[in-house]
């Protein structure tokens, strides 16, 4: 199987794998385990038998070493539960993988999104790396010469004072000269290395711009990722609901209600706010009801931790229930406007 410059496999590829594996003969003597395994050496259609490995006797070696290269694991493969798919990329969707077939495609996107990271922080450490590594070649390459001509200058000072005895004129002259050469040859080396500070400059302002890039792909694969997850469920819910599926839920002291599709979003966002709406009350009404329901006492005091804990009548019905009524003790009721507790 071969694979594009962008990791995924051509479109062109298509191999009927439910029909050929039916023809698989299982093997228990391969990769430490029982595995269905069809190669060219086995009887198979001529149209695909081009398709399939010839790996003749040394099946059960190359196998076992792939399964142990895959569980190194160092090319970061995505893996499911902790292990890594020896199987590749290639799987099986069966009665119950079509339910679950929406969720796969995001985290296939999850994969996605973790390989560009991966990528983008591999080749930014990668394009820094080589341009420090340059520039520190460069500066140790440039001081090097200028100690070399430094020393060239010295022994050129050192020839003037020998030669001044014999001629003043000749010695101007060999001075003159070798000045001339040292100034050309600086020069030269100074535009040499201008130049290549400018390339290494431009080669830093391209990673940039290639980090500004990933860094919108990153974005936008996020963004699909998102409005894919939530297509996948809410087509499943579709789907579950088209066959006959009902959604019903409970609450002690209101009963059982069977959710509308519109409806079931809403309720795993907030279902305390669901039952409020149902029974005709406030979510704060509803919130108090509940934990009046779980645990019947005064709750004279209880926002600064001196609760009064006096068992108070059980309110069956969040409809019946009124805060600072309901949840207090006689006495309390009686002395709550203006008190402190």
């Amino acid at each position: 199987i071969d694979f594009d410059s962008e990791g995924y496999v051509p479109c062109t590829w298509d191999l009927p794998l439910r029909h050929l594996s039916s023809q698989a003969n299982v093997r228990s003597d391969i990769a430490d385990g029982t595995i269905k395994v069809l190669s060219a050496n086995d009887s198979v259609a001529a149209e695909y038998q081009k398709y399939l490995w010839s790996c003749g006797e040394g099946l059960g070696e190359v196998l076992t070493s792939i399964k142990s290269a895959v569980k190194r694991n160092k090319l970061s493969l995505y893996t499911a539960g902790g292990h890594t798919n020896f199987a590749g990329s290639l799987a099986v969707v069966d009665g119950m993988g079509a339910a679950q077939a929406p969720m796969q495609g995001v985290g296939n996107q999850d994969y996605m999104v973790a390989n560009l990271e991966s990528a983008f922080r591999d080749e930014l450490e990668r394009v820094k790396a080589e341009l420090e590594a340059s520039h520190a070649d460069a500066l140790r390459e440039k001081v090097n010469e200028n100690t070399v001509l430094q020393q060239q200058s010295a022994t050129v000072a050192r020839q003037k004072d020998i030669l001044e005895n014999a001629s003043r004129q000749q010695i101007d002259v060999i001075v003159d000269k070798y000045k001339d050469k040292l100034r050309s040859e600086l020069a030269e080396r100074d535009s040499s290395w201008q130049e290549k500070l400018s390339k290494l400059e431009l080669s830093l302002h391209y990673a940039q711009e290639k980090e500004l890039q990933l860094g919108e792909q990153i974005k936008t694969v996020e963004a699909n990722r998102s409005e894919a997850c939530t297509e996948a469920v809410a087509t499943f819910l579709h789907q579950l609901s088209s066959a006959g599926v009902e959604f019903i839920v409970s609450q002690k002291g209101i009963g059982s209600h069977a959710l509308k599709l519109h409806q079931v979003q809403n309720y795993m966002v907030n279902p305390d706010a669901f039952w409020a709406s149902q029974s005709g009350v406030s979510e704060t009404v509803y919130l108090a009801w509940t934990a009046h329901y779980v645990r019947p006492v005064c709750q004279a005091g209880s926002s600064t931790g001196c609760e009064c804990g006096v068992a108070v009548p059980h309110v069956d019905f969040v409809g019946d229930f009124v805060i600072g009524e309901s949840d207090m003790c006689r006495e309390h009721r009686h002395k709550r406007v203006g008190e402190y507790y």
